[in-house]
Parts: C-alpha cells; structure tokens; sequence
C-alpha cells in the first residue's frame, strides 16, 4: 500500500509492507520495522499513522514532530510513478479501476480490476493514436475477450473521490461498455 503525506515543511510517501514502512523524503528514503499497529520507528526515524491513514505525524531523530495529512492523489501519482505506469484510470461510480503498465519483458498490458474479483490482465494488440499523450484507443485481449479503451483530452471527475482528471476513458470489454476519468503518467525513473 502507498500513501503520500504533506506536512508544512513539505511531504513524503510511505510504502507498507508486511512487518515494515519505507519512508521516501525528498532527500532520502528509509526502511523502518513496525513496532505496534500503526506505528513505525528505528529508533532514529519514527513514523505513526491514524487507523484510517489519513493523518501521520514524523519525527526525525531529534528533530520537531511533524503532523501531516494524507493526500491521496499524490499516492495515485506515487504509486503509478513506482509500478512504471503510463495511464490509469477509475470507473466514474468507482466499480473498477485500470492501468497500462510493462510486463515482465517490458510490454504494455491493461490491467483491469472490479472490487471483489480476481485482476484481469489484456495483452494489448493494438495502439491507435496517442494515448500516452491522452487521444487514443488501445485494444488488447485475453483469451477470447477483448478490450477497447478509447481515450480523449478532456476535465472528468470520477464520484468516488470527487477528483477532477485529464482525461476521459470509454472502456468496452465484450459488450459491455462503461466511462471512467483518469490520467498520464510519465515515468521518471
């Protein structure tokens, strides 16, 4: 799970893993053990989070305490940063979420999620366009199911969290179709 904070004297992202947090600064990044629930520390760098990990507060050795409050657009940003990803989106009512991301041999694959189902991953067959820039279809299958994804340069705000995105997705697989909002992601690693 990431999360990403901003604090006064600005912000950071916090990676959760089983038994430990990475926390990235701007200037640096730590991996610290869990020592309770929600909290983390290596006796230098101390990181505590609320149960619904909206708020945080991080002390560096012995430096002030900072409270800090979670932003989780920039958490999209980070993780879709992290996983290479060059496009994701939510469905408007928030049934389902997609990402364009490489495969193990560096190929590009639709990645397409429904709450409560297991991933499906679409090999993608075909790019028309640009969508990496935001105008495009991509096509991809899996087995015998297809995927077409049109995307356009355009303001969308999904219901869910009531953000406001670049750019507008219509999304077929099979016969079914339905919109969703989204963004590009330019990878800077």
């Amino acid at each position: 799970r990431t999360l990403a904070f901003d604090c006064a004297s600005g912000g950071f992202t916090v990676i959760l893993l089983a038994g430990h947090a990475t926390v990235l600064l701007s200037d640096r990044g730590a991996t610290v053990p869990q020592v309770a629930v929600d909290r983390y520390s290596d006796g230098y760098l101390s990181l505590a989070l609320t149960a619904d990990a909206r708020q945080a507060t991080l002390r560096l050795g012995s430096g002030p305490t900072r409270r800090c409050v979670g932003n989780p657009r920039r958490a999209l940003e980070e993780r879709a940063r992290l996983r290479g990803t060059a496009l994701s989106a939510v469905a408007r009512d928030g049934s389902w979420t997609l990402e364009v991301v490489p495969d193990e041999r560096g190929l590009p694959v639709v990645q397409w999620s429904v709450a409560a189902e297991p991933m499906e991953r679409f090999t993608v067959s075909s790019i028309r366009g640009a969508p990496g820039r935001g105008a495009g279809v991509i096509a991809g299958e899996r087995g015998r199911k297809s995927l077409i994804m049109e995307v356009s340069v355009e303001p969308c705000r999904d219901s869910a969290s009531g953000a406001l995105r670049s750019l507008a997705f219509r999304v077929t697989i099979g016969k079914r179709t339905t919109m969703g909002c989204g963004d590009r992601y330019e990878n800077k690693n």
